[in-house]
């Protein structure tokens, strides 16, 4: 197997996040800054890494089949090695499931077109989330800022003014949560409240 590369930048959603499952739209926008490299080479196993750490059997596992989803061979993955390098903090909604999910979705040696890519990185998603809208896959892949629908998988381009008087500020909490487990508590709490709209 010959060396592929790719690459994916985090994402950041300003408002909708966990609303979007419920059919309402939300605004999502690229995180460039924050960026994932995925390397992957010929190894005798399958070997994940991630920045420059080798990971344990279960998140090897599920990145093993996180690419089998977005399309990757059984026969090419049996024998790599799957090199990480992510600058994209894990567990803080920033994407860094999204963000591997399209990588590992753009490593496929066919070049698939950005619907292609998203319709894979969607599945793969699923590994990490349970229930993706696809919101994040779908920011990570057009590069710019979308208003996202679940209903059909809409991501609308948005254009904000370029003279806005207005800058983002993203700022780490500090706590690490994973979103399949955000989104569990709020089906729960969704369950017992009364509908509103």
């Amino acid at each position: 197997m010959h060396p592929r590369s790719s690459d994916a930048c985090a994402k950041f959603i300003v408002s909708g996040e966990h609303a979007v499952l419920a059919g309402a739209p939300c605004l999502v926008y690229p995180l460039k800054s924050a960026r994932l490299h995925l390397e992957l080479s010929s190894s005798p196993e399958f070997v994940a890494e991630l920045n420059g750490r080798r990971l344990g059997t279960e998140l090897s596992e599920k990145i093993f089949d996180a690419a089998l989803l977005a399309g990757l061979e059984r026969t090419s993955l049996d024998h790599s090695h799957l090199k990480i390098q992510t600058s994209i903090p894990l567990a803080s909604g920033l994407g860094s499931s999204a963000a591997l999910c399209v990588a590992l979705a753009r490593l496929l040696p066919s070049k698939p077109q950005d619907t292609d890519i998203f319709a894979a990185a969607l599945k793969a998603e699923g590994l990490f989330h349970g229930r993706s809208s696809g919101a994040d896959p779908a920011a990570v892949c057009a590069g710019h800022p979308i208003l996202y629908r679940m209903s059909g998988r809409r991501a609308d381009p948005f254009q904000a003014a370029a003279n806005a008087p207005y800058a983002w500020v993203l700022r780490h909490s500090g706590t690490e949560r994973a979103t399949s487990a955000v989104i569990s508590d709020l089906g729960a709490k969704d369950a017992a409240m009364p509908d509103l709209i």
